[in-house]
């Protein structure tokens, strides 16, 4: 891997070229794919959006040769999102932000030298580097999917959120599934879309031994960016203090109520973490 420093020092140094552009050429050539011209030249301007201090160009220029290398291993598109959302989180989790702005060294200025993010450069290419290795050699990183056949297969995992099979299958059929495999499936959730720029989360639930492992969130941020034209994402809840934190902990605020839904559409009452649950608290989350 020496030879990243190298090649990134010659991109900036010799032929002037920005961060999106440097990401593409060296993980292009460190796995043997060639790139087209016209490809290369549409990251000009991904320095953060042309300087604008944006989204980062080694993000950007990461998630288009992840669209390219995936396209190429064969993968369809739902898996290609899948592991672009999965390349920014943990971009994210590794350097702290996906903006330029904030991941310069030394911010901006007038006064500021060029390429002063070699460094970072050589960093964000090793990264990319060995997060698509891990997807080249398989099963090392969490995934998400949609699921196309038979949703009724998760039945165990669906009844975990929602206990009454036919209230489920209310929602099920008219909703994408997806299904989050990390060495195995660890959750799902199903999403409807209620009108335009709307869309509501019905049902969401991880496996009990796999909880507070970040699971359930992945899920509600992977949702949001699958639907490139949700405005609002609803969730309906019981009234439960443990509920309500993790929903709110997810950037959801408290949208409005349906009272007595719980005791109105169950054949049993409904209880979660010893409180009967009554009101159904409907919540939403905006972009």
């Amino acid at each position: 891997m020496c030879c990243i420093e190298k090649r990134v020092h010659d991109l900036y140094w010799k032929e002037d070229i920005n961060c999106a552009r440097t990401m593409l050429l060296c993980l292009s050539e460190l796995f043997d794919i060639s790139l087209e011209q016209q490809t290369i030249n549409s990251a000009i301007g991904m320095h953060g959006a042309g300087g604008y201090r944006a989204q980062c160009g080694l993000v950007e220029g990461g998630l288009m040769f992840i669209g390219i290398y995936d396209k190429h291993q064969g993968k369809p598109e739902d898996e290609i999102v899948s592991d672009c959302f999965r390349y920014a989180q943990e971009f994210t989790q590794k350097f702290g932000s996906l903006r330029c702005y904030d991941l310069r060294p030394t911010g901006f200025s007038r006064d500021d030298q060029t390429h002063m993010c070699e460094k970072l450069t050589c960093d964000a290419v090793r990264f990319a580097f060995n997060y698509i290795k891990a997807m080249q050699e398989g099963g090392k990183m969490m995934h998400i999917k949609k699921v196309m056949g038979a949703k009724k297969e998760f039945i165990d995992l669906l009844l975990l959120a929602d206990e009454q099979e036919d209230m489920i299958d209310r929602y099920l059929e008219k909703g994408d599934m997806f299904v989050l495999d990390d060495h195995g499936i660890k959750g799902e959730c199903v999403v409807t879309k209620e009108e335009e720029g709307v869309y509501e989360l019905k049902n969401i639930a991880v496996l009990p031994e796999s909880q507070r492992k970040g699971y359930g969130k992945s899920l509600i941020e992977f949702a949001i960016s699958y639907y490139t034209d949700c405005k609002v994402l609803l969730v309906g809840t019981g009234d439960c203090p443990s509920a309500l934190a993790f929903y709110h902990s997810c950037g959801f605020k408290e949208s409005h109520r349906l009272k007595n839904f719980f005791t109105d559409n169950y054949d049993h009452p409904m209880f979660e973490d010893g409180i009967q649950l009554v009101d159904m608290v409907y919540l939403k989350r905006e972009r």
